[in-house]
């Protein structure tokens, strides 16, 4: 005959494996979230290239008709070709300089005790050997606390390019492209009266 469970045995078993689950929960919404974010980071970073694209291509095309074309207009539709070629080259420097890669001596030169080391961007840790990469990535594995510093680290990090270089350099090439269309079809329109 067996004997009787242990109510309360049962009870603190049940307990700890419920604790286990919900700590094993927890870990996986907290990494599950880092990557949504990581994930709509590279989306916005994706779009800021795209659209980035589209200003060097309209862009360009305006300049090299404006220059075939230049010569066969005199007075203010002169000064309309020429103020739209400005504006569409203003434009055009600026979206190419929001999709260049940056790597100056500081970020060239990083150890992983640097502050600011990203293991997870490559501009930063490539400058290790793979024995020293190596050793710094099991130490960020082996503390749950410090692997997600280094995620969050790497998340905001992401987050200030996307805000300091790539979206700010794109909105002033749209707003200078837009200005350098609206300001020579003002002046062709001033042509024609």
């Amino acid at each position: 005959m067996e004997a009787p469970k242990n109510s309360s045995e049962d009870k603190r078993l049940q307990k700890n494996k419920l604790k286990h689950l919900a700590s094993w929960q927890s870990r996986r919404s907290v990494v599950g979230m880092m990557k949504n974010t990581k994930d709509y980071h590279m989306h916005l970073t994706t779009l800021s290239d795209q659209k980035a694209n589209i200003v060097i291509a309209a862009s360009s095309i305006i300049i090299s008709v404006g220059i075939s074309q230049v010569r066969h207009f005199d007075g203010i539709l002169m000064m309309a070709l020429v103020f739209l070629m400005v504006g569409a080259s203003a434009a055009l420097l600026l979206a190419i300089l929001s999709v260049t890669p940056i790597f100056n001596k500081q970020t060239s030169k990083m150890t992983s005790y640097s502050k600011g080391f990203n293991p997870f961007f490559f501009g930063h840790f490539t400058d290790l050997s793979l024995e020293d990469y190596t050793d710094h990535m099991f130490k960020v594995m082996k503390d749950e606390d410090i692997m997600y510093t280094e995620m969050v680290k790497d998340l905001y990090q992401m987050g200030l390019v996307l805000r300091q270089r790539k979206y700010r350099y794109l909105s002033w090439s749209y707003r200078i492209f837009f200005l350098g269309i609206l300001g020579s079809i003002i002046l062709a329109v001033a042509a024609f009266f």
